[in-house]
């Protein structure tokens, strides 16, 4: 799979405390940050409850100078999928419902996930080129 090179998928870990101190930035173990000035980024979750964490998200990048942002999960509540959308580029929402009473209830095995797991995920990911067969204009 492919991505132009104008898309910039960004993997942000962040917790209760960037998310109160404003997310602050993500780190990753073996690089320094990608410039985010004229890029479109893509930010993902596992669901959109209240927003909040992903509307912070998006405030980071667009403060880093993105040019667009774009935001993607599986689920959320359809009120607050309906705002990001009307406050950010493009939303893509599978499932948009009334009554999601808890985003986990959507999953099968919703465990926490670590922070040792996600910086190796996040190191074996360097290894991992993403090319495109076509250039942005």
């Amino acid at each position: 799979m492919g991505c132009a090179n104008s898309v910039l998928p960004v993997v942000g870990w962040f917790g209760l405390r960037e998310l109160q101190d404003g997310v602050t930035g993500f780190v990753h173990p073996t690089r320094a940050p990608v410039p985010l000035v004229g890029r479109a980024v893509l930010l993902v979750d596992d669901g959109l409850a209240t927003g909040a964490t992903m509307r912070a998200a998006a405030r980071w990048v667009e403060s880093r100078g993105a040019r667009r942002v774009v935001v993607a999960a599986p689920v959320g509540a359809r009120e607050t999928v309906s705002l990001l959308a009307d406050e950010l580029d493009a939303v893509v929402c599978a499932y948009a419902v009334d009554d999601l009473v808890a985003v986990g209830l959507w999953y099968e095995d919703f465990g926490q996930v670590d922070d040792d797991a996600v910086v190796a995920l996040l190191a074996a990911s360097s290894a991992v080129a993403v090319t495109s067969p076509r250039r942005d204009p």
